[in-house]
């Protein structure tokens, strides 16, 4: 990714001597996150959400993107197949499925989706309408956003 942005004229270079620690997305700080249980949920549920993410790229006219972004998309399934594997099996076991069904107190997300959805749209709205673009109506919101 840093050879794409170095493509477009801007050096992040500096990103790459940050720690781990550093890097990690506010998602990805879990600090209740102390047993394989965790790991699996995680890789399950949120490595789910950098996919479906990913995958709206794919297509990109941005060819040097688009280019990448398959072997992005391999190691994200790995990680998700991973966790959905071993957590289907931690939730099989009557020893471990209380483990398994723990990841619901890690408070992962604060909003639901509809939520999140509303305060997405209610932020970028006046900033298209600011730039004069036009604002799709809400059929088209529903589909695509």
């Amino acid at each position: 990714m840093n050879g794409l942005l170095n493509d477009l004229g801007l050096d992040r270079s500096e990103l790459l001597r940050h720690t781990h620690e550093q890097r990690y997305v506010e998602a990805f700080r879990v600090p209740n996150a102390t047993t394989w249980a965790d790991v699996a949920a995680f890789c399950c549920l949120i490595d789910r959400v950098g996919r479906f993410q990913i995958e709206e790229m794919v297509g990109s006219s941005y060819q040097p993107l688009d280019k990448v972004l398959p072997q992005i998309i391999h190691e994200e399934l790995g990680h998700v197949g991973y966790g959905t594997a071993r957590l289907a099996e931690l939730a099989a076991n009557p020893e471990t499925r209380a483990e398994a069904q723990a990841y619901v107190e890690w408070g992962l997300k604060h909003r639901l989706n509809e939520e999140a959805r509303a305060d997405y749209l209610a932020e970028v709205k006046p900033i298209l309408a600011g730039m004069e673009l036009a604002v799709p109506d809400e059929d088209y919101d529903r589909r695509y956003v």
